[in-house]
């Protein structure tokens, strides 16, 4: 099975209706299985955002050079935007791909050199497509776009010294240390919140040898909790209103560390997720996608005897999880385990 059809398969179930988002971290939702995109599929290397009303789905490609931009409710293509300035040896994770909260902006971010970073920023409705290059300190990634913003599309968050950048209003500082490395940013749902992930790295080394992240209000700067867990942890995403997930290094190899859920009010980690790859949260329900594409296939063998790739569900609460499949072309297939 290759990856792209596997991640379609998931994108399809995900998309399939346009349901209310349960507030509690409750039971998992799913939806009867439809087919997304109409016609062949994107190539291999594709990757895939979508938005948070799960109407559109937008992938991006190297080998075709552009961004595809479905109506993932029926399966067809909106446009294509072709970006001439993407070089083959370009690495995209599917972190880099992101559809703005008011679904006005795709934004797409690359390396294009060891000392620069390039960020592509497409308004939807003209097909206009910015691109601004940046001095790199530190991986692309973390000039950060797109999925760390407010549900109206307001307020956007960028690594400039943990600054909250809003056009309507003055930019709002967090009184973080300088000695922390910032990992990852994520909007409460609410919009009056940010959760920022941080690295401590020792100086011996030079690796992370703790993550800690740290709730801020965004009308004032203050940070309202913190929580420190060791080990290297990659990325942040709420899954509710009220229970944050960290995972790993969002699938560019196979994680070392389990994803964590974490109860905000209190602080406090309240489960614990098995090994995977590119663990996402599934749309506010309080359960988590995960998958183990091609290349994270073998180390998972080696590690813990599972050499299958493919995406899984894991119900909220739940500790099983569900293998999803691709039934060739048609409708992806949801096995119990």
């Amino acid at each position: 099975m290759r990856w792209s059809r596997a991640l379609l398969a998931l994108l399809a179930m995900l998309a399939a209706s346009d349901t209310a988002r349960p507030e509690s971290y409750g039971a998992f939702r799913g939806n009867a299985p439809q087919i997304v995109v109409q016609g062949p599929p994107p190539p291999a290397d594709a990757v895939f955002a979508w938005s948070n009303d799960s109407r559109l789905l937008v992938s991006a490609s190297i080998s075709r050079r552009a961004v595809q931009l479905w109506d993932a409710r029926t399966g067809n293509l909106i446009n294509a935007i072709a970006l001439q300035w993407l070089k083959p040896d370009t690495l995209i994770n599917n972190d880099d791909l992101s559809i703005s909260a008011d679904r006005q902006t795709i934004t797409l971010r690359t390396e294009t050199s060891a000392t620069r970073c390039r960020l592509y920023e497409i308004d939807i409705p003209t097909s206009n497509t910015g691109v601004t290059d940046t001095p790199r300190h530190g991986p692309c990634g973390h000039y950060s776009p797109g999925l760390p913003t407010a549900h109206d599309g307001s307020t956007l968050v960028r690594d400039r010294g943990f600054t909250i950048n809003n056009p309507h209003r003055a930019p709002v500082p967090l009184a973080a240390s300088a000695s922390v490395h910032l990992t990852d940013l994520a909007i409460t749902p609410d919009g009056t919140s940010a959760l920022s992930l941080t690295a401590e790295v020792s100086a011996a080394l030079q690796t992370p040898v703790a993550s800690r992240v740290e709730i801020w209000s965004l009308t004032s700067g203050v940070r309202t909790a913190a929580l420190r867990v060791a080990g290297a942890y990659g990325h942040v995403r709420w899954l509710d209103a009220g229970h944050f997930m960290l995972s790993g290094d969002g699938g560019a190899r196979f994680e070392s560390q389990p994803t964590l859920v974490v109860d905000a009010a209190r602080s406090t980690i309240i489960d614990q997720a098995s090994f995977r790859c590119t663990t996402v949260p599934y749309r506010g329900a309080g359960a988590m996608i995960a998958g183990r594409a091609s290349h994270c296939g073998e180390l998972a063998e080696v590690s813990l005897g599972l050499a299958t790739p493919g995406i899984w569900a894991r119900a909220a609460g739940s500790r099983a999880w569900r293998p999803v499949r691709a039934a060739g072309l048609g409708a992806p297939v949801v096995e119990a385990v």
